[in-house]
């Protein structure tokens, strides 16, 4: 390893990327791209006092940003918030031992994430809820590049119909290969599941009271900061709040509309869209 060049280093970051994968319980997360449109990163973190603790990403179908964030994972790791918030193309550059700043990609999606992370952090909600897991760690199912079952049953539901486009979208089964078999079988499994019991199922009525319910839920206590704001419409995954007219102008309602789709998207579907009317 010591013999390693800057772009060796990189390139070995993106066959072997580092903390990849979810993370439970982050302290914050960021989001980047849309999964909805195909290509997106989520980037989480933990902190103790004003210090991160820890990092982990997941991508979708952006290969090109898997190595900068794998490097970007581990560079947060005991710096404060304000020094996370200054990073830039030089820092990953230097991290990888003074590979030139032009052989990155042009957009940096994990610094993008990391802010996010950071704003997300210092906002009002606390704790990140947990993104459709249980109080245990979702199973590894790529050691080799450090992907769980969570991650692959997203992309299924996502489209991808099977291992080449789950592949196309992640490294999982790209290093050794011995988890190939039970990606297939996590794909079967999503594909044979039964449609889950919220958001899925909302064509139906049942299905559609069903989600208004849960979205009701989830922003109770976003919308109750905002006196006046209500759930006005759901149509098919796009959620309508109402807001006063006359604060039409006001920046609060953009941090508002991200914090309430950022809520949903996490507990309830990655699908749901949140938009803002006024009136």
């Amino acid at each position: 390893m010591t013999d390693m060049t800057p772009l060796d280093t990189y390139f070995d970051h993106a066959q072997r990327p580092r903390n990849m994968g979810r993370m439970l319980d982050a302290h914050g997360t960021g989001n980047v791209g849309s999964i909805v449109s195909g290509r997106a990163l989520r980037f989480f973190m933990s902190v103790e006092g004003d210090r991160v603790a820890a990092a982990k990403f997941q991508v979708f179908a952006c290969q090109e940003q898997v190595a900068a964030a794998s490097v970007l994972s581990e560079l947060v790791v005991g710096k404060s918030l304000e020094e996370c918030r200054n990073l830039g193309h030089a820092d990953i550059a230097a991290a990888l031992g003074g590979l030139e700043p032009d052989q990155l990609p042009p957009q940096l999606w994990g610094l993008a994430g990391l802010k996010d992370a950071i704003a997300h952090l210092e906002g009002s909600d606390g704790l990140v809820a947990r993104l459709d897991t249980t109080t245990s760690e979702s199973p590894l199912l790529c050691r080799c590049h450090g992907v769980d079952e969570a991650t692959v049953k997203e992309l299924v539901r996502s489209g991808a119909a099977d291992l080449p486009a789950v592949q196309a979208q992640s490294p999982v089964g790209s290093g050794c290969g011995t988890c190939r078999r039970d990606v297939e079988r996590v794909i079967a499994e999503v594909q044979d599941a039964p449609a889950p019991t919220v958001a899925a199922s909302s064509t139906g009525a049942k299905g559609r009271i069903a989600l208004m319910r849960a979205i009701t839920q989830q922003l109770q206590d976003v919308l109750a900061a905002h006196p006046g704001c209500e759930i006005w419409d759901l149509q098919g995954m796009q959620v309508t709040i109402r807001c006063p007219a006359e604060s039409q102008d006001e920046p609060v309602w953009e941090q508002l509309q991200d914090r309430c789709e950022r809520r949903l998207k996490d507990e309830v579907d990655p699908l749901l869209q949140v938009s803002l009317a006024f009136g």
